[in-house]
């Protein structure tokens, strides 16, 4: 028989042998508060959370998913932990038609990503049969780009001395959880720079926050370089929790394929020093994607 003292081992359990793996459960309550957990909700724009989001209002039932995190004072965990859902089976194959009708149990979908800063929803019609067509599949990629986070490279600044400043920011809805840094890279070069020492968790924690970081470039990354050549400077970031083959990508519209931007000339190599060849910024901090969200829809 269930009891509340056997759930705790049991989540107890878990939470002390998954140390860097996330971490989700349905219900929040004051048992699971304080654990490194997150919360799932498997009705996701059924009996989701807000009613009105200008009234402030949050759900006309009190079981919804997100009124009972705001009674557990779990509602700011997203901060530190995922969450998110599944699309209600239902309501998955209207949802992003124009033939979706706002309800109680068939909520918007953009609000319930924005107030519950979901990462991931899984939605099965997505990737069975024809799955979504036409006006509906663009809604729906556009929907899924709401969730999760969104590095955007703001500004990037490049002294007489070589000094690097950087703007980054977190335009997305929710955190990244696992580490993550950037790195810059020269080309021509086989110099990279993962900058280890700069912790990316202050834009983590509160999206459309901008974080503001210095590195010094020393002379010698240039070592390998052809005196009279314009040397490219390559900004991104990168997780080592993330696989090779789906890494983490700077969001600006003239991202490369990589998630990276390149300052094109950004220096110039000369028979017997380094200048700093860079005079503005060549990147566009409009948004062409949300690459980073996490997306786990099957």
């Amino acid at each position: 028989m269930w009891t509340q003292t056997f759930e705790n081992k049991v989540l107890n359990a878990f939470n002390d042998a998954f140390t860097t793996t996330l971490l989700n459960v349905r219900v929040p309550n004051s048992s699971n508060k304080p654990l490194r957990v997150g919360y799932h909700d498997g009705r996701k724009n059924y009996v989701h959370m807000l009613c009105n989001k200008k009234k402030k209002t949050i759900g006309k039932r009190d079981w919804f998913f997100y009124p009972t995190l705001v009674t557990e004072k779990c509602d700011k965990k997203w901060k530190s932990v995922i969450i998110g859902g599944e699309l209600r089976p239902e309501l998955q194959s209207a949802i992003f038609s124009d033939d979706y009708n706002l309800s109680t149990y068939a909520q918007n979908y953009t609000v319930c990503v924005e107030t519950t800063k979901a990462s991931y929803m899984i939605n099965s019609y997505a990737f069975s049969g024809s799955g979504y067509t036409g006006t509906s599949l663009q809604r729906a990629k556009t929907n899924a780009q709401l969730m999760g986070y969104a590095f955007v490279l703001q500004s990037v600044d490049i002294g007489t001395n070589w000094q690097v400043n950087i703007t980054l920011s977190n335009n997305g809805v929710a955190s990244f959880y696992y580490p993550i840094f950037p790195y810059l890279k020269f080309s021509p070069g086989k110099t990279k720079l993962l900058l280890t020492d700069i912790s990316l968790q202050g834009i983590n924690a509160l999206p459309g926050t901008n974080i503001t970081f210095s590195i010094q470039i020393n002379q010698s990354v240039f070592a390998d370089i052809s005196s009279d050549t314009f040397v490219d400077l390559i900004i991104g970031v990168k997780s080592p929790y993330a696989f090779s083959s789906n890494p983490v990508k700077l969001c600006n519209k003239n991202a490369s394929a990589d998630g990276s931007i390149i300052i094109s000339n950004a220096f110039y190599v000369s028979d017997n020093s380094v200048t700093s060849a860079y005079w503005k910024p060549n990147f566009d901090v409009t948004l062409l994607c949300l690459y980073a969200t996490a997306l786990m829809w099957w």
